[in-house]
């Protein structure tokens, strides 16, 4: 392995224990998932099984609820009706062929841990498009429908989110350093902010889980929007851009928090945080190269966290030695879950006392003498007004 990417192997690796991963925290197992993109989701499916043998567009290929509110909506149907016209252009047979491939592709968790699984890709170009044109309307703009609201027990997506956040806390799953929404006071529940979903697997490459409940998960802004972008968890591509297969995590049912080590390498003069998977098998660092490849998790603690000497002092604002080791020793206890989410960077430094714990005394002392040094400068820097 490259030693930059900072890795451990324990055991023997083709017999090592099973490690579940990764996301950073596991999700509650009473999440729900969404009511809205589980109805949206089904109703695709029904439309797809319904053009098999139809002779037109019409109402008759949508079901009573939701597909009702679909066709009434003129964008949405528009949309229903573009794909249509390329599932046309195809056999029953090719259109039966199609159906079955997707509908029986429902178990998103399954390309996770199995890189041979084959996505329900579609060879026709025309046809891929109109469909990925669907999706993405549904998901951006049907959703909202007061009718798709209404079929879904009154769920919107921000009843969705909300329960997602109470359950699981605001602060990301995937990277612990950033909120997933900023809550504002006087502003009801249902007008707050949520967070992006992300979709684990892409909404363009593979259009047909555009809406799979199983295939959303609420990010913060900076892992979907500045780290993710159009990157695949799921397929590396090479150096001669060539694509291949690799495992990843599945959110809800994985995480990586103990896998999870934070250090300080180097000298006196150079020491420098450093974020360590430790794993033991070969199968999990997989995972977790995947993982960090597309959210740049490492990369990001590390950077916003390079001046660790202001924060340690901050956190503990010790009087002398012995109070700053009392200080690591308290801060580097296990906190219960609720503390450990409750606060950006919170677990990334928990980490970090919990190694720091268990140095020794003249490591500590030398961090003591950096933290001394930079009140120095600072309290110099204050007084001459530099």
């Amino acid at each position: 392995m490259d030693s930059g990417k900072y890795w451990r192997f324990h055991g023997e690796s083709l017999f090592a224990k099973e490690v579940k991963g990764l996301m950073l925290f596991p999700l509650n197992p009473q999440t729900p998932r969404s009511k809205i993109f589980t109805a949206l989701n089904e109703e695709l499916l029904h439309f797809l099984e319904a053009a098999i043998d139809a002779n037109e567009f019409s109402l008759a290929l949508f079901t009573d609820i939701v597909g009702q509110a679909c066709w009434d909506n003129t964008n949405t149907r528009d949309k229903f009706n573009a794909l249509w016209a390329q599932l046309h252009l195809l056999t029953e047979h090719e259109r039966r062929r199609l159906y079955n491939r997707i509908r029986s592709s429902q178990d998103v968790r399954g390309y996770f841990s199995n890189r041979t699984l084959e996505f329900p890709e579609i060879s026709q170009t025309e046809l891929n498009k109109k469909l990925a044109e669907l999706t993405l309307h549904l998901f951006s703009n049907t959703k909202k429908l007061a009718g798709i609201r209404d079929a879904c027990e009154g769920e919107t997506i921000q009843h969705h989110f909300n329960n997602y956040r109470q359950m699981n806390g605001n602060l990301c799953q995937v990277c612990g350093t950033e909120i997933l929404a900023q809550k504002r006071s006087g502003i009801l529940d249902e007008d707050q902010w949520s967070a992006p979903y992300d979709h684990l697997l892409s909404k363009d490459k593979y259009p047909a889980y555009a809406i799979h409940p199983d295939n959303l998960l609420p990010i913060c802004h900076t892992c979907n929007s500045k780290a993710k972008l159009a990157k695949q968890l799921l397929i590396k591509k090479q150096h001669d851009g060539t694509e291949v297969r690799r495992l990843g995590f599945y959110p809800y049912e994985e995480s990586c928090r103990d896998l999870v080590k934070v250090e300080l390498h180097g000298g006196v003069a150079s020491l420098q945080l450093k974020v360590i998977w430790d794993t033991p098998d070969v199968d999990t660092a997989e995972k977790i190269i995947a993982w960090d490849e597309v959210y740049q998790v490492k990369q990001r603690v590390e950077g916003d966290q390079v001046d660790f000497i202001s924060w340690i002092d901050g956190d503990c604002q010790a009087i002398d030695f012995d109070d700053f080791n009392q200080q690591l020793q308290r801060r580097a206890n296990q906190p219960n879950e609720q503390i450990i989410r409750s606060e950006c960077y919170k677990f990334w430094r928990f980490k970090l006392y919990r190694w720091i714990a268990y140095q020794g005394d003249d490591f500590k002392n030398q961090l003591w003498a950096m933290i001394e040094q930079r009140r120095s400068d600072y309290d110099s820097r204050f007084i001459y007004g530099v």
